[in-house]
């Protein structure tokens, strides 16, 4: 069966779209060909406020499945796909956010009131702290939002975290694996919570708890403290994940780490 073809006159330029693509994707052209309207009997329509090469991105996007919402093109793309009522675009940016783009995520959010879009937006930034304090993004930020991001981080209750167990007779002859335990404060209990990744050893390290990230720095690479170590970890409680962090500049074991306020 030959597919139907509707004509998109978008600033003067035709763009072919098969109709049921549009049909199926767009609640606004769904209705429209429903209504009886002289465009769907024409299939010909003339869209105003929009352009062409924005309409180009969103029937790629129903091809494909890629859609680039960077600085320069989210508040563009999703304000059309608003107009046009494509839930599909809606729900790929709650789950492509980025925190170069988040800025235009929140304003996107706000003019068109997107409620979902936004909580998705603090929640993807509370996860993703650090990279976001490196970025041009944070200065960008407003104080309220800041203080959103830093209370979904710190959304749970108060935990005492400790790395790892002594043993007297184990300690001063082997490596032993690291497992942090956390306390429950009713029972009086500590119970295991996650293994310290065993290529990263615990041995005088620097610990250090900041924007709810555990941090492992420094220290000796074995238990004969003869080599000081390199490597650094951080541990984000909200994704129950490690990974690498850049290392100290000056190697260090047996140290403590002070916060200076300015």
């Amino acid at each position: 069966m030959e597919e139907e073809t509707v004509s998109l006159i978008v600033e003067g330029e035709e763009i072919l779209v098969d109709k049921q693509t549009l049909t199926d994707r767009s609640q606004y052209f769904r209705a429209m060909f429903a209504s009886g309207m002289r465009e769907a009997s024409q299939n010909s329509v003339v869209l105003h406020d929009v352009t062409a090469n924005v309409i180009r991105e969103l029937l790629n996007f129903f091809r494909t499945g890629q859609l680039t919402l960077d600085q320069s093109t989210t508040q563009e793309i999703l304000t059309t796909a608003i107009f046009l009522q494509m839930d599909d675009v809606i729900n790929h940016a709650k789950l492509n956010l980025s925190v170069e783009n988040a800025v235009e995520m929140f304003t996107v959010a706000n003019v068109h009131f997107l409620p979902d879009l936004e909580k998705a937006t603090f929640r993807y930034l509370s996860r993703k702290y650090l990279e976001l304090l490196k970025s041009e993004t944070y200065d960008k930020l407003t104080e309220e939002q800041h203080e959103a991001i830093l209370s979904l981080r710190f959304g749970g209750k108060d935990t005492i975290c400790t790395i790892g167990s002594y043993d007297r007779d184990v300690h001063l002859t082997q490596d032993t694996p690291r497992t942090t335990h956390l306390l429950d404060e009713n029972s009086g209990e500590w119970t295991p919570y996650c293994d310290v990744p065993s290529s990263f050893s615990t041995h005088a390290c620097g610990v250090a708890v900041l924007h709810n990230y555990l941090f492992l720095t420094g220290g000796f690479t074995s238990f004969k403290s003869d080599q000081m170590q390199k490597s650094s970890l951080c541990f984000d409680v909200l994704t129950n994940k490690w990974r690498p962090f850049p290392a100290m500049t000056e190697l260090r074991a047996n140290f403590a780490f002070r916060r200076n306020i300015t």
